[in-house]
């Protein structure tokens, strides 16, 4: 039997990375798409924007059942099953031709992409000691937001110029793609414990979280960031065809400026949180957000 050789750091990050890349570029590809999918199943913007609550709840109700079944028998073949089955999904939406059937599709693929950068994290936790962590974590980070501007703009540009069901294949591509690597390079742990999945044991921690009186507030607040925030990106491409005249493409243009932002705040957040503080950089945070 041969002795198992854990991948080098770097490696291990960029093939996470590929799944968390993967995963953002399926959540956010859709929004620029939002015009063409309304006239293609004749359904209002109101309607097709709903697909992005599909996928975004989906996943939320995912993680924690994804996160049990990496723990009981592995992060790396959960993120390796999980992308392959988020390919699958992909390429299944391209041919779609009604507006039932793509919503399905896209809670399929977010409770697939909900087993790919909790569960990459968590892989990074295993693997990496705690005083490397936080670069490696930045590093996987950046490859996350990376798949989130280009799922933007990619599905913009790509519809334009060879129609919506294309920009879904390509998607699929990139999701088989990292599938593919994952399950190359990332092997189980051989002396990893596998605890059964229990749901008294994730009851139990869930209840220890909910003690701490600040955490309804904090999830409230988080709620209310997303919903103001990632609300508006749905409906951002019809507001523009309306008043600008313009199509996917210049939408996902603007959608993955966001990620860009991101990016730039990554770099630049080791020299900005010892200047600010936490709280004076959240509260600039949100000023500058309601002043956007």
């Amino acid at each position: 039997m041969s002795q198992y050789t854990p991948p080098s750091r770097p490696l291990l990050i960029a093939v996470l990375g590929m799944a968390g890349f993967a995963s953002t570029l399926s959540m956010r590809m859709v929004e620029p798409l939002v015009p063409l999918l309304s006239l293609e199943f004749g359904a209002p913007v109101a309607a097709i924007a709903t697909l992005s609550t599909a996928f975004g709840l989906s996943y939320a109700v995912g993680q924690p059942v994804m996160g049990a079944l990496g723990d009981a028998v592995s992060k790396a073949r959960v993120i390796a099953l999980a992308a392959a089955v988020l390919a699958l999904v992909l390429l299944a939406s391209s041919f779609v031709t009604d507006f039932a059937s793509m919503f399905a599709m896209r809670c399929l693929a977010g409770m697939a992409a909900g087993g790919l950068i909790p569960v990459a994290m968590a892989a990074i936790a295993d693997r990496i000691p705690i005083e490397e962590r936080q670069v490696a974590v930045a590093r996987f980070i950046i490859m996350v937001t990376l798949g989130q501007m280009v799922g933007s703009l990619l599905s913009g540009v790509v519809a334009d110029l060879y129609g919506w069901p294309t920009a879904f294949r390509l998607a699929s591509l990139v999701a088989l793609a990292a599938a593919s690597a994952v399950f190359l390079v990332l092997k189980p742990r051989p002396q990893a414990e596998r605890p059964k999945p229990s749901l008294a044991k994730a009851a139990a921690g869930y209840r220890t979280v909910f003690r701490n009186p600040l955490t309804i507030p904090l999830l409230g607040l988080v709620m209310a960031e997303g919903t103001i925030v990632y609300g508006l990106l749905p409906f951002l491409a019809a507001l523009l065809q309306e008043r600008s005249g313009v199509g996917a493409t210049e939408a996902g243009l603007v959608i993955a400026c966001g990620g860009l932002g991101a990016i730039l705040f990554g770099l630049l957040a080791g020299r900005l949180v010892p200047w600010m503080g936490q709280g004076g950089l959240a509260t600039t945070g949100g000023v500058l957000v309601g002043l956007s």
